[in-house]
């Protein structure tokens, strides 16, 4: 399973009309937690984390915690490549 952090929430639907099983912050009760809280979570039950928060993506590499990072290089990639597609 997937928890999504704040910033991702808008992603849930999309993500579970994709077959992913997610829980987001705000659904478990951790909406505006502190990094440690949601990282103390993703550990205890054993989900996978998908943030933009560099220092929480850090502390979970810290931890050796499975964690998907989103971030603005990924995404301006992601977008060049669409552009792209579209361009030719």
């Amino acid at each position: 399973m997937i928890l999504l952090d704040e910033q991702l929430t808008g992603l849930a639907p999309f993500l579970r009309s994709l077959g992913w099983e997610i829980e987001t912050v705000n659904e478990i009760g951790l909406h505006g937690a502190v990094d440690e809280k949601i990282l103390e979570y993703v550990i205890k039950n054993k989900r996978v984390l998908v943030t933009e928060d560099t220092q929480l993506a850090q502390l979970a590499d810290f931890n050796g915690q499975k964690h998907v990072w989103i971030n603005s290089s990924k995404i301006a990639k992601l977008v060049d490549e669409e552009l792209k597609k579209i361009s030719n």
